[in-house]
């Protein structure tokens, strides 16, 4: 398992940088809608993986953030989101089996 997961870590580490990206684009004002639909996706593929492995601190944040971007987060929600985007990027980068 800790081979798969180093195999993985950087491909879920560029799933992350999607949601960094989308954070930013809501704070900013400028959320497109393919921007939205893939930090969608992507929180959507975080969210599965890393329950898969046990990683509450990291599946919690995921989920909420699919939760958000499905709906369209508005820019009073801004800091929130970069939170949580935070959070998941912690959760992955420590992560150890």
């Amino acid at each position: 398992m800790d081979e798969l997961w180093e195999l993985s870590k950087p491909g879920e580490l560029e799933r992350v940088g999607v949601l960094e990206v989308a954070a930013r684009a809501v704070a900013d004002g400028s959320l497109t809608e393919p921007v939205r639909r893939g930090a969608q996706d992507e929180a959507h593929r975080l969210a599965g993986a890393l329950a898969a492995l046990g990683l509450e601190q990291g599946s919690k944040p995921a989920r909420e953030l699919e939760r958000r971007f499905r709906s369209g987060p508005s820019i009073e929600q801004a800091n929130e989101l970069a939170a949580l985007v935070a959070a998941l990027r912690t959760a992955v980068e420590q992560y150890r089996r």
